[in-house]
């Protein structure tokens, strides 16, 4: 029998969040690199396989329309995650009158069973110019409530457009 090498394991991320959110063009263009990143509402879902120095990770991109998200309980628990991307379009004044209704989807997946001892990871997508701060916007949303045993992690990222 041949050693278990780091290429050969496989990790599954889901990656959730509201329609429009910017979950396609974030794992397409910063990740995938197909060029595939589309300007419309994901109907479905989305997996790319990605090769990393660690071995492979399988992303899954569901779409977050009030119909999918309906559906989101169905991979997580019929598929093994080791992590979970949330992301937040946190670009205009518009998207932050969606906070509420993210805080609640992450109260949600946060809590629920397959997934209440995996990592989450929270991205806001912002406009660069934007003088407001992940952690404006953390504090302003009461996200920090949420992760009362570790608030695991929080990335700001960038909208092209």
């Amino acid at each position: 029998m041949g050693a278990k090498t780091s290429s050969n394991i496989q990790k599954q991320v889901l990656m959730v969040g509201l329609s429009g959110s910017g979950k396609t063009h974030f794992l397409y263009e910063t990740y995938a690199f197909t060029g595939n990143s589309k300007d419309r509402e994901t109907r479905g879902f989305n997996y790319e396989l990605l090769d990393t120095e660690k071995g492979k990770i399988g992303v899954w991109d569901i779409g977050g329309n009030e119909i999918m998200r309906e559906h989101w309980c169905y991979f997580y628990q019929n598929v093994e995650f080791s992590g979970v991307i949330f992301m937040v379009d946190a670009s205009s004044e518009e998207s932050l009158k969606n906070m509420s209704e993210n805080k609640k989807l992450l109260t949600h997946l946060v809590n629920e069973e397959e997934l209440r001892d995996i990592p989450f990871v929270a991205f806001f997508n912002m406009k660069p110019d934007k003088g407001e701060t992940t952690a404006d916007i953390v504090k302003d949303v009461s996200l920090n409530p949420i992760f009362q045993v570790a608030w695991k992690l929080t990335y700001r990222i960038s909208c092209n457009s």
